[in-house]
Formats: structure tokens, sequence, C-alpha cells
């Protein structure tokens, strides 16, 4: 267990120092003051469209600092998280400490993921196989991203994980205490996310599969045998989810939130009229369920019908593509685990468990891509974080397959080594992790942009870069909510993406000689580009010859015809409006 030890501290190290160095994420904005408003006030009213386990966790990690809760100011009064969040955090000088508090649990929970998956991995194909699952997850730089935000993600993958890997072993052997794991692990999604009914497709999907292989094989008194089993569990999951969803909420059906909110509107505005409304309705109304969880519940369901702007190879627009999460996955997921897992055909691991195992890892995680297709919330690789355990434990089993033939180790080890070096080098800015086929992290918002690689969280390096290079001022676009001013960065505001930052000073022009720092989701207009929009107009004088255009055009022409001179991580680039720099 060394070996294990030494891999989880190696991952939660990597997490912490990555924490150190990052500004708030762009959601973090309103999780943590949120989820601690919940905590101390039994008030939702910040977070509604939150589930709310996580953003409490982070509350809870701040509450030794005894935070002031401005309830005086007006965007408490009316539940406007963004610009609450902003007072919270930066308007009492500490929001670096807090964000930094906040996300220490969210480093243990990656380590408990990351030991389970060494924990299935072995039980499946042996020791071998979960050293090498183990490996790939220590060292995944979109694990290691995410393993330290205060966010859901991490959390949904970390309950979705310990679901499947619970509904195997009791479709294994359905004991009494394998059925209560089962229905623990799944009780505690829906307040983890409110995709949850993602995870339970997951696992229902599973169970499907082995009741349909026993019917295949003529085994029908097994297939009654798992069939009643399963109608047992399908049981308890339901009321066990029941009574943690009441529980987190602290048994109270309004939990605080105002009335006279309008915000967020009502089941009847954002749920068609059908079956699905009516329960809902029902729920609220009957005192069946927590306001606040069918408000959450609502707004998920509804969240297909937004208009939100995507961003693939370059262009811009609302509503996204289908195929942007194999793309995503494609781009964004190092080369060595895709190669390990192509190798299947071809390498044949560990025989033991192989067709359950498959059933168990293979089709849930294809289930859920096919889901994930289907929406067109195109905003961030993400989303796709409940995938990544299922592939390290199958791209382990490889592994160990190669390795366990003297003649293919060399492989094993060159994969295994490639796979660290690109982690390696991309540290401690995993976030903006690209493969060799996108052209690495330097040329990855080409391809994609907003959280797959700019979520806000390079301030801080933006700030420690100025300092470096003694620059006193520099023109700033920026895409976040984080504080340029706490973390020190010298700027005069361009127009930005940034929904509660006040800058003290701004201006819509460009001249010769300026610095220009733009983070890469404005540089390419994913919000900048609005479809039926006026464009914000600014002076800009590329050339000497001023003249007047569309800021996203601006943008535009300054990624095409000049090249950066630095870079604070990867999401924010440096440019001087100089001939010397000109492509």
């Amino acid at each position: 267990m060394f070996a294990v030890a030494v891999l989880l501290l190696l991952h939660v190290s990597a997490s912490i120092w990555s924490a150190s160095r990052e500004s708030a994420t762009y959601d973090e904005t309103t999780i943590i003051p949120g989820g601690y408003a919940r905590l101390m006030l039994h008030d939702y009213r910040l977070t509604p469209v939150t589930a709310p386990l996580m953003p409490m966790l982070a509350g809870l990690a701040i509450s030794p600092l005894r935070p002031h809760i401005p309830i005086e100011e007006p965007a408490w009064k009316n539940g406007d998280g963004w610009n609450f969040g902003y007072s919270f955090l930066y308007g009492q000088g500490q929001g670096r400490l807090l964000v930094w508090r906040a996300r220490l649990p969210f480093a243990l929970l990656s380590a408990i993921l990351g030991l389970a998956v060494f924990l299935w991995a072995r039980q499946l194909w042996g020791t071998t196989c979960g050293f090498a699952a183990l490996f790939l997850y220590a060292l995944n730089p979109e694990l290691l991203a995410h393993s330290h935000y205060a966010n859901l993600d991490l959390a949904i993958s970390l309950v979705a994980t310990l679901a499947l890997w619970a509904v195997w072993n009791f479709l294994r052997s359905p004991t009494f205490g394998r059925g209560a794991l089962a229905a623990a692990a799944l009780a505690v999604a829906p307040v983890t996310k409110y995709s949850f009914p993602l995870v339970f497709v997951m696992a229902a999907v599973v169970a499907l599969a082995i009741l349909l292989d026993h019917l295949l094989r003529h085994d029908h008194r097994a297939a009654r045998r798992l069939g009643g089993r399963l109608l047992m569990l399908t049981g308890a999951v339901a009321i066990a989810s029941w009574l943690v969803v009441w529980a987190v909420f602290g048994f109270k059906a309004a939990d605080g939130a105002t009335p006279a909110l309008s915000y967020p509107p009502p089941v009847e505005q954002l749920v068609a009229e059908g079956p699905l409304r009516g329960v809902l309705v029902a729920a609220r109304d009957h005192r069946l369920l927590p306001d606040g969880f069918v408000d959450g519940v609502a707004n998920m369901i509804h969240l297909p019908q937004t208009i939100q702007m995507s961003f693939l190879f370059g262009r811009a627009k609302p509503g996204g593509w289908w195929y942007y999460f194999p793309v995503a996955l494609l781009l964004k997921t190092p080369l060595a685990l895709l190669l390990l897992l192509l190798s299947t055909p071809f390498i044949r691991g560990p025989q033991a468990y192989a067709r359950p195992a498959l059933v168990a890892l293979a089709l849930p995680a294809a289930v859920y891509l096919a889901l994930a297709m289907g929406f067109r919330f195109n905003i961030g690789y993400r989303h796709l974080l409940p995938l990544l355990p299922l592939l390290c434990i199958w791209g382990g089993r490889q592994a160990a397959a190669l390795w366990g033939r003297r003649g293919l180790r060399p492989i094993a080890l060159l994969l295994l080594g490639w796979y660290a070096l690109g982690t390696w080098r991309v540290a401690p800015h995993f976030l903006s992790f690209f493969n060799e086929l996108a052209g690495g992290p330097t040329y990855g918002y080409h391809y994609l942009a907003d959280s797959n690689c700019d979520w806000g969280q390079d301030l801080e390096e933006l700030a420690r870069l100025c300092r470096r290079l003694g620059l006193q001022r520099v023109k700033f676009s920026y895409f976040g909510t984080a504080s340029p001013d706490e973390a020190g960065v010298p700027y005069i505001a361009l127009p930005r993406v940034a929904c509660c930052w006040r800058p003290r000073q701004e201006t819509m022009s460009l001249q010769q000689g300026d610095v220009v720092a733009v983070s890469v989701t404005n540089l390419v207009g994913v919000y900048t580009r609005l479809p039926g929009a006026d464009p914000l107009l600014m002076s800009v004088d590329f050339d000497g010859k001023p003249l007047m255009m569309p800021f996203a055009d601006a943008m535009a022409y300054l990624d095409k015809h000049y090249r950066p001179f630095a870079r604070a991580g990867y999401s924010i680039l440096l440019y001087r409006l100089e001939p010397k720099y000109r492509i």
C-alpha cells in the first residue's frame, strides 16, 4: 500500500499546489458564498439552481474564519448570487484566503475517489491493474484541475463511481449489506448535482444488462431472483434519496428563501406542460419535497431549452453541436490513455470478470456520453468528468496487460512515461491541458474555450507576471468573476465578460505601444459576438491609422496579426502593440 499512498500524496500535493496559485473560477464566486449562506442562514436564494451538498461543504470549510454575510446589500435582497458573492469574497479583503480554504476538502474527496479507483481495479483484475489505474487517475490533468475547485463536477464523479462499484458488487452477490451500500451511494446523488438522473441511468443500465445476460443464457431462475432484488434496491434508493434530500435541506420545505424573489421562476414557467410538470408541482404544493430541491430540478430540466453560446474549432454559436463532447474527449484526454483504451481489441487483458466488467465500465460510460451528446449545453469537458474514473480503470487493465508480457513492457513504460510527462509539462495549469492533436495547451484555445481552458483561474498568475516583467499598466479584458484589484493586477479595464467585477478605470481604445492582456475566451469571441446584439465599438490603432471597430473584431485582429510576448498560465495572453510583434 506504500505505492498507493505515494500516488495519492502526489495527487493531493499537485492539487493543492495548483489551488494555491489560481484565483477563483467563474462558478466558485457564487458557490462558496451561497454554500456558507445555506449553512449559516438556511437560505438558498444565492444558488437556487445548484445542488446543496457541495456548496455547504465549501461553506463548512470557511466557517472557522467567520466571514461576515452582508445581508444588508441589495444583491442579497434580490437574490443576486454573482454580485453578492463578489462582495462577500472581495469586499472583506480576504477573497484569496476564503477560496483557498473552501477548496481544501475537495482535494480530500479527490483522494477518496482515487482510492476507490484503485480498489475497484484491484478487485477486477489484480494489484498491477490497481496500481496502473491509480497512476492514470493520480496524474490525469483534468482530474487534477477539478480536484480542488469548490464545484460539483468532481463530487458527482465520486458519487457515480462509488454507486456503480456498489451496484456491481450487489449484482455479483445481492446481500443486504451490499444493497444498503448501493442505496446509500445512489441516495447522495440528488443533493450532489441536479443532473443526478444520469447517475441513476448509468446504474440502471448496468443492472438491466446483467439481468438481460441471465435471460439470454436462459437462466430464468437467476433472472427472477435478481429482478426481485433489483426491485427491492429501487425501493430502497427511492426512500433513502427522499430522506437524504430532506436531511440536507434541514427538513424545511421553504428553507428560508424569500417568497418575493423573482428568481428562480416557478416550475410552471420552466417545465413544459405534461406529467413531469405535474409531478414537480404536486411535490411542491403538497410539501413532498423541499421547495429548493423542486426549483433546482425544474431549472435543470429547463436548461437544455436555454440559449447558451458554445465554441468549437474557432467558431462560436448558440446551441452547440452534437459532436462537441466526442471532440472534447479526443483533444483533452491524454493520447497515452486513448491509445491504451484503443488497444483493447488487440491486447487481451486479464479475463477475470472480463464481460461483467465491460458492462460495469464501458456500457455506462457509452450511455453517459450518448446522453451528453444530446444535451446541447456545450461549455466544457468537465461535464464528462464522471467518465474519467471508469476510463482510468479500463486503461489500467490494458497497461497491466502490456506489463504482463515481457516483450511489451517497454511499450507500457513508454505510454505511462508519456502520460506523466504531458501532465508535468502543463503543471500547475492543469485545466488548460490539451493533447498533441490540438497542439498542446498553447494552441488549444483555437479549438475549445470557456471552462475547457479559461475559467478565470489565471488572475493571480497575471499579477505575478506583471510584477516579474515590471509592467506598470495593462489594458485588460477579463473572462471571470475574481477580483483583479485584490490580485494586484495593474489594469485599465477593456470590455469583458465578468459579470460582477467593478473596475476602477475603464477604456474603449487601443493604441500603439499598449500592453494588452486578454482572456482567451474573450479573444476568440465566445460571448462578445452574440447573434442579434449591437456590436460594442471601440477606437483602435493597430498600424498608425485610428479607426472604430467592434470589440470582437479587434480581438480577432489581435489574435491573427500579433504574437503574444507572454502568457499568464495558458488562459491570459499578453500582447504589445508594436511593429516587432506583428505576424
